[in-house]
């Protein structure tokens, strides 16, 4: 299926599983109802599958999707991305249906809420997204999934073109701020809410608080690749050049498929020019 026909399957599928929200009447929970808590594991594998997709290793996304719904086929998070990975190339998928079976394995309104949100993020619509991360967030408080999500729905939202002219809003960068932290709250070694946090300190101008937060990620997951990346430049903009070109060193070392990459960074970092992936 070629990306056109994709990006029309999953419309098409975003709207099923919209319309079923609507039956649902997914709406704030009374106040002072309790949260029911998500019985979903989502957090760890559902996060790395995102970091896989959007750090351009798509194959291993699908695989690490694949591989645990062998394992439990009624993990949503899986159920997910082993739709998209049958829409690839399946002019014959049926949008319909899999919406059918994959509203059949989710356990609460919150987590059928944050997965509509998840194809609008998939389709690059940004506010739809934020919309449906919302309402999850209203029906379950403490899923961290949902405010990684929103955080980095407000991330991508914060950069403004006009014309030929970019800059990133302030007042959204502060909305990722306070949806990530909450995340990280909510789940300590969440490394995806922790990575994205720190892009977000680097465009407020915190440079200590970036730091910190990129170690925080590579704590928790050492093999962080972009982490590790942003943190060798965040530690030149710093005026800690070896510092810099020792975690170069380790990505060398530690991620030899990436080698030209590497290469380039060591290039702009002789020349003290910086190179974030954000």
């Amino acid at each position: 299926m070629k990306a056109k026909g994709l990006r029309a399957c999953l419309s098409h599928l975003t709207l099923s599983l919209g319309f079923i929200v609507a039956l649902h009447a997914i709406s704030p929970p009374v106040a002072g109802a309790q949260a029911g808590g998500s019985t979903v594991s989502t957090n760890s594998r559902l996060l790395e599958i995102w970091r896989l997709y959007w750090g351009e290793e798509k194959e291993a996304a699908i695989l690490l999707a694949r591989q645990t719904v062998a394992r439990d086929p009624q993990n949503p998070d899986a159920v997910f991305f082993d739709g998209i990975a049958r829409a690839i190339g399946n002019p014959k998928f049926n949008a319909d249906r899999f919406a059918e079976e994959f509203v059949s394995c989710l356990r609460t309104k919150a987590d059928l809420a944050r997965f509509v949100g998840m194809l609008y993020l998939w389709l690059l619509a940004d506010e739809e997204a934020a919309e449906y991360f919302n309402k999850a967030i209203w029906q379950d408080a403490t899923d961290a999934s949902s405010h990684t999500l929103l955080g980095l729905v407000y991330y991508r939202m914060a950069r403004i073109k006009e014309g030929a002219v970019q800059y990133d809003s302030p007042e959204r960068l502060q909305q990722a701020r306070r949806s990530l932290e909450t995340a990280i709250r909510l789940e300590p070694n969440n490394a995806m809410a922790c990575y994205y946090l720190g892009n977000v300190f680097c465009k407020l101008d915190d440079a200590g608080a970036a730091r910190r937060t990129y170690e925080q990620a590579l704590a928790i997951e050492p093999d962080n690749w972009h982490a590790r990346a942003n943190l060798a430049s965040l530690l030149l903009r710093m005026k800690h050049k070896d510092q810099a070109l020792a975690q170069i060193d380790y990505l060398e070392r530690t991620v030899p498929a990436r080698q030209a990459l590497w290469a380039t960074y060591r290039q702009a970092f002789d020349a003290d020019l910086e190179m974030f992936r954000f």
